[in-house]
C-alpha cells in the first residue's frame, strides 16, 4: 500500500518489519526488492540480477534458518520467472 502511495522508505519499513516475523514469506522478499527498484517478475539486466542476489545473500545470513532467501536465490540465479507462491511451481 506505501509503495502505490510513492511511499516507498515506509513500505521498506514494513516489509522488513514483516520478514522479522516471518522470514518464510516470499511475498515480502519480493516486495522488498520493489520497494528497491528490483522486480523480479519482470526481465532482470544482468545488473539487476546482480543486486538481487547480493539482497538475497544479506537475507540468508539475516535469517540463516530460513530456506526462503536460498530458494529465491536459485531462482533468481537461474533467470526463471515463475510465480513462488504456486506450489507446482516446484
Amino acid at each position: 500500500m506505501y509503495g502505490k502511495l510513492g511511499r516507498n522508505s515506509d513500505a521498506t519499513n514494513a516489509y522488513q518489519e514483516l520478514l522479522k516475523q516471518n522470514p518464510d514469506n516470499l511475498a515480502y522478499y519480493e516486495g522488498l526488492l520493489r520497494t528497491e527498484g528490483l522486480d523480479i517478475k519482470t526481465d532482470l539486466s544482468e545488473e539487476d540480477r546482480k543486486k538481487v542476489l547480493e539482497r538475497l545473500d544479506g537475507f540468508r545470513e539475516t535469517y540463516p534458518k530460513s530456506p526462503a532467501p536460498r530458494r529465491f536465490s536459485l531462482v533468481v540465479a537461474q533467470g526463471k520467472l515463475i510465480n513462488l507462491m504456486d506450489p507446482l511451481a516446484s
